[in-house]
């Protein structure tokens, strides 16, 4: 099966109290805490669902222009902040973290950082389910031949995107590259594909 994202920017689930049991007796009482070191859901450990959302991703950028180079996607082990445990229920229904992203191309087009967001569900039934990550935008400087697709003194401003092709949950088989702007004067935004990305 093939997943598709669209990456956006990401952030931990907000802690505190999203809501009361009603009279009922119906489940609405929602927020989140830090996971405790070693606790295990559903007989899982979270830290060990995780791991594989960290290390090194190597493949190649096709620009639109026809020219190619490498790319390289560094995601760090060491999240910035601890693991999130969503409670739902009384029960841990999602652990989510984020991490430092590298990125870069070897033509030096892109040389920025990011955040990746993961995280892995716990159902009732007592299955896990993996989540695409998801990667924040680049909203530094990028240079050519990125940068030459872009007539920058159209837009108010401007950030790249990665949208990822997953063929499994823990890495993407390909992706595309996207500028996406605020056009100058009216409130529409533009997207320019800059190129594509096979890992």
């Amino acid at each position: 099966m093939t997943w598709r994202s669209a990456i956006a920017l990401a952030a931990l689930l907000q802690a505190g109290c999203l809501g009361t049991r009603d009279d009922g007796d119906a489940c609405k009482h929602e927020w989140s805490r830090p996971l405790e070191p070693g606790e295990q859901v559903n007989g899982h450990d979270p830290v060990e669902l995780l791991a594989p959302y960290a290390g090194r991703w190597h493949g190649t950028v096709t620009w639109r222009d026809g020219q190619v180079t490498d790319i390289d996607i560094d995601i760090s082990s060491d999240p910035p902040s601890p693991l999130s445990a969503y409670m739902y229920c009384d029960r841990v229904g999602q652990v989510t973290t984020q991490r430092p992203v590298a990125v870069s191309t070897a033509d030096g087009a892109l040389d920025d950082s990011a955040l990746m967001a993961a995280s892995v569900a716990f159902p009732v039934d007592g299955t896990i389910g993996q989540r695409i990550p998801h990667l924040s935008p680049l909203m530094g400087p990028f240079g050519p031949p990125a940068s030459t697709f872009v007539d920058r003194d159209r837009y108010q401003d401007g950030h790249i995107l990665i949208e990822f092709i997953w063929n499994t949950p823990t890495s993407p088989a390909a992706g595309r590259l996207l500028f996406v702007g605020q056009l100058k004067g009216i409130t529409l935004s533009d997207q320019i594909e800059l190129g594509t990305i096979v890992f």
